[in-house]
């Protein structure tokens, strides 16, 4: 019941967020993460197509979260295989938020900054990952 719940609340947060998004209603800028940028460094990321890809990107983590609420509520699978399924669901879509801001993000950074940015990428989805398989293995 629980987990019913949980994943019900988190579907309804991201499609209230992926809304926010795709309607620039008030506080979009820091649903998207950009109320931290000051101007000079929003002027160098485009906006619109990122605001437009981070929406569809949290409809579809709210339709896999309220996929499994719904599953989960007419007892068509078990509460082990939401475990299994939802976690990589959630790295992909943290990796998707990466990916967009650095495709969308023009800004110039020193190539410290980007091996620094990468390697940081890299650590939290190795260590995710490892996490994953222990918690799936055992």
């Amino acid at each position: 019941m629980v987990l019913l719940l949980a994943c019900t609340a988190l579907g309804i947060m991201m499609l209230t967020v992926g809304v926010f998004l795709h309607l620039s209603l008030p506080g979009w800028q820091y649903l998207a993460g950009l109320g931290a940028y000051p101007a000079s460094r929003r002027e160098h990321i485009r906006i619109p197509k990122l605001r437009r890809r981070l929406s569809i990107l949290f409809y579809v983590v709210a339709a896999a979260f309220l996929a499994g609420a719904l599953l989960l509520a007419v007892k068509a699978i078990s509460p082990d295989l939401v475990f299994a399924v939802l976690p990589p669901v959630i790295l992909l879509a943290v990796d998707g938020i990466w990916i967009l801001y650095r495709i969308y993000d023009d800004n110039s950074y020193t190539t410290r900054m980007r091996r620094a940015a990468f390697a940081s990428f890299c650590i939290i989805n190795i260590g995710f990952i490892a996490l994953y398989l222990l918690n799936v293995l055992y």
